[in-house]
């Protein structure tokens, strides 16, 4: 049997499929919800920012998250 599925992730504002393991659904669309979150507060944080930059910028604070 094949635990793998395939979803649809919306990340600011675009879709991507995705095929993950059935069991892990829940952890993708938590980070899902978090990467957006980031998005939106350095948006209102910078509203004049180029959408590429602030990309930048919630990589960079998850991949500090991930450090600690």
């Amino acid at each position: 049997m094949d635990d793998k599925i395939k979803i649809q992730v919306k990340l600011i504002n675009k879709n991507y499929p995705v095929t993950i393991k059935r069991s892990e659904e829940a952890k993708v669309r938590k980070a899902t919800i978090k990467v957006n979150s980031k998005f939106d507060d350095c948006k209102k944080q910078y509203p004049d920012m180029e959408q590429d930059d602030l990309l930048a910028m919630v990589a960079f604070d998850l991949a500090l998250e991930c450090v600690k």
